[in-house]
């Protein structure tokens, strides 16, 4: 199985709802585990048609298996452990604030309004011309997740690609003033 990651972005009311309603959180497709039993049955709980109207509306994204490259092209950091990269580019792929509902990886984060506006600045900072230019020995070294046999400059630029989705979707929800959730699944 792949881990995948992906980011929603809510208005910072719908998010607040979805954490004190445990039904409207699981019919977004959340799950506190601890309250399962609230349900009259443990179907199970797809976020597929959430995620669908979310990203229809340009409040979802996935960037699939390229979320440790790009905390490693953002950061110049291979390990996966938050502390070691401060905000506001730690937050970008490892940051947030758990929430109680479950990912397939973990907890659901989420990074407040204030710290969307840090990331969206930091990432609009960023020269892409700077980050074409990173050594692609350097990734491979790394020894980065689905990149174990090397980089060659499609995979990077690629991940530029993923690069620019992510930094316009943190612009979008800066403007927006949103939370933003991370999942890793």
């Amino acid at each position: 199985m792949s881990i995948t990651a992906s980011y929603r972005r809510l208005p910072p009311d719908e998010f607040e709802h979805l954490l004190s309603d445990p039904k409207a959180a699981a019919e977004f497709g959340f799950v506190d585990l601890d309250e399962l039993e609230l349900f009259d049955d443990e179907e199970d709980f797809d976020s597929s048609a959430s995620d669908a109207a979310l990203e229809e509306n340009g409040r979802y994204l996935d960037i699939y298996q390229d979320w440790h490259a790009l905390h490693f092209l953002l950061t110049g950091k291979a390990e996966m452990d938050k502390t070691d990269v401060p905000p506001p580019l730690g937050n970008v792929v490892l940051g947030g604030t758990e929430t109680k509902w479950e990912a397939t990886y973990g907890k659901v984060r989420y990074l407040t309004p204030e710290e969307v506006k840090d990331v969206a600045m930091a990432l609009q900072a960023i020269k892409e011309e700077d980050l074409r230019h990173r050594d692609l020995t350097t990734f491979t070294a790394a020894n980065l997740y689905t990149y174990r046999d090397g980089w060659s400059t499609e995979d990077l630029e690629r991940l530029m690609d993923v690069f620019t989705e992510v930094r316009d979707f943190f612009s979008k929800a800066a403007r927006e003033g949103d939370v933003v959730l991370l999942s890793s699944d």
